[in-house]
């Protein structure tokens, strides 16, 4: 039970435990809007089953704009750096590049662990391997060298006690930071952690703010001089998952282990992902295309002329999932266009939905996706 009765003389703070933010894991607060997990008193009693702060709530349902890297955020690591202290950087394997965060490389500390979580979502034939030495070569092009990778899920608890003996070891002695982004699942290893917890100093586990910031984190006592630190999910702009309502995000986030879709495609051929983007082959010979997404989505192959009215009959007969509030039609949706080389082995990453794994053979594809959400060619 998170939330207890209220009466005229409570706050959501007292009644709270410690209850987060489903979506950027802030703790929840009732008393200043301008902190961190502000949740107001009219949207406690009207839409409580949501467990969002305001601010999460409003960037889901009226895309209101906030800084996905603040100077809070900075000033946290700044004070890790100084510190000596241990960053434990949470990457997404299904989400890569949205839980990536842009320019964070000189405020990371020089102790450094990144953990790659949700392995169980991945498809079974994934080599763990080449997916270090591909996200290793991936890190370093944002200057980011940590001293040790390791691939995990929360969900399954597959090497969370490995990853704990790895905190102990690189830490030395020293605090340590949880980091990452929105829903790369850095709150539920938290979680983990504390079922193997056992506290042997005289301090309690507690919220305090980060100084010179407004940051609430969760303080979990190693010892009398050290602590680990969760800290609130970094929001970034460009993930599907930020761009469209909850309901969405839903069926976009895989629940179990991905089964790739694969087809052929030549030019003239087009994809349609639920009603909510698409793509189509604008120049190209016929290629094998790998779709890596939630089985929750809908593929329908259609041709590219047919595209554009395939897509609003979808929608309007309501025969594909998801469906979005914000995209009524084809015209809601921006096209981005992706020139691709002679050869080479081609990725399209669409941020916080899928991933299209196929041979470079000169094509041109057009994309098809809500505006804002980021995509990236990667070629090896």
């Amino acid at each position: 039970m998170i939330f207890r009765k209220k009466n005229a003389n409570t706050t959501l703070t007292s009644q709270i435990r410690i209850s987060r933010c489903a979506s950027c894991g802030a703790i929840l607060q009732d008393e200043d809007p301008k902190k961190n997990g502000y949740i107001s008193k009219k949207r406690i009693d009207e839409h409580i089953e949501e467990m969002t702060c305001d601010r999460c709530y409003n960037l889901r349902h009226y895309n209101a704009v906030t800084n996905e890297f603040s100077s809070d955020y900075q000033k946290l690591l700044l004070k890790a750096k100084a510190d000596d202290a241990l960053v434990v950087y949470v990457l997404d394997l299904f989400a890569l590049e949205a839980s990536l965060i842009p320019n964070i490389a000189k405020y990371l500390p020089n102790k450094l662990l990144v953990v790659l979580n949700k392995r169980d979502i991945l498809p079974e034939e994934t080599d763990d391997n080449k997916l270090v030495s591909d996200i290793k070569k991936r890190l370093n092009l944002d200057h980011v060298n940590p001293d040790k990778i390791m691939i995990l899920s929360s969900i399954k608890d597959l090497n969370t006690s490995e990853l704990f003996a790895s905190v102990d070891e690189l830490r030395k002695g020293k605090d340590v930071y949880f980091i990452g982004a929105s829903l790369v699942g850095k709150s539920s290893l938290v979680t983990q952690l504390l079922r193997q917890y056992v506290n042997k100093t005289s301090r309690v586990i507690s919220t305090k703010n980060i100084e010179g910031s407004s940051l609430s984190v969760m303080e979990i006592p190693l010892d009398q001089d050290s602590s680990i630190y969760d800290t609130p999910g970094i929001y970034n702009p460009l993930s599907m998952v930020n761009v469209l309502e909850r309901d969405v995000m839903r069926t976009i986030v895989p629940h179990r282990q991905i089964k790739p879709k694969d087809f052929t495609l030549s030019e003239g051929d087009g994809i349609i992902f639920g009603g909510i983007a698409a793509m189509d082959i604008a120049i190209g010979e016929a290629n094998s295309y790998r779709f890596i997404l939630s089985e929750r989505v809908s593929l329908t192959q259609v041709k590219s002329r047919q595209i554009e009215a395939s897509f609003d009959s979808l929608i309007a007969q309501k025969q594909v999932q998801p469906i979005s509030a914000y995209i009524r039609g084809f015209d809601n949706l921006v096209c981005r266009s992706v020139k691709l080389p002679p050869s080479g082995k081609a990725v399209i990453s669409i941020y916080g939905f899928m991933r299209v794994e196929f041979d470079a053979h000169s094509q041109q594809i057009e994309l098809y996706l809500p505006k804002g959400v980021g995509s990236k060619l990667i070629i090896s």
